[in-house]
């Protein structure tokens, strides 16, 4: 079995990321508010705490549910209805982080459950890191763990924009000051808590051509 990213559930609502300028990507179905990018989507739920993810099977009949690593995750057999979206330089999903007490543990119930391997695996003074990319071109799975961390969790989400300057400065202060990130040639911007987005977010510049 392999699976597909397919969406991410925030709590709240979109309101939030509208004010962080991506209005014009925030669309409805049936009265729920999506933001599609170009590989993978948001959508919100009010009565959710924190953060939760949905993958894609196309080999299923109906919608399932599993866990990873003691996360639950929801599986669908097809994507949501969405409308085209035309616009140029759409943002992508670059990753989504999990926190653990156990990098071993964490990356293969992953790779159990998703099919695809750990690909890449980095190790510094005070953290490890494991990278699972979830299809082709699809989302990474960062799996990070740290000597504070006691147990496994969806903690955050970084997005790629096309121009990480405007993004910050469309923001009027919600997002830090972008810095030099872990992959060469890149920058990275953590949005300010006071954004209330609710969950740990990031943006971050494309890869270098």
């Amino acid at each position: 079995m392999s699976l597909r990213f397919g969406h991410l559930v925030l709590s709240g609502d979109a309101g939030p990321w509208r004010r962080l300028g991506l209005n014009e990507l925030v669309s409805q179905h049936s009265g729920v508010e999506w933001v599609h990018t170009a590989n993978g989507s948001l959508t919100w739920a009010s009565d959710r705490e924190g953060l939760g993810w949905v993958f894609h099977d196309d080999d299923a009949v109906a919608a399932y549910d599993i866990t990873i690593d003691s996360i639950p995750a929801r599986v669908v057999a097809s994507p949501p209805v969405r409308e085209a979206v035309t616009l140029p330089d759409l943002p992508r999903i670059d990753h989504v982080v999990v926190f653990t007490d156990s990098l071993e543990r964490t990356t293969n119930a992953v790779a159990e459950a998703t099919g695809h391997e750990v690909r890449r695996v980095r190790e510094t003074a005070d953290v490890r890191q494991g990278f699972h990319r979830v299809g082709p071109g699809g989302v990474i799975i960062e799996v990070v763990e740290r000597a504070d961390v006691t147990s496994v969790s969806l903690w955050g989400l970084v997005v790629t924009v096309a121009d990480l300057d405007a993004m910050v400065e469309a923001a009027d202060g919600a997002i830090g000051s972008p810095r030099d990130a872990v992959q060469p040639g890149r920058r990275i911007a953590t949005v300010r808590g006071a954004a209330g987005l609710g969950v740990a977010v990031a943006f971050m510049s494309p890869e270098p051509a």
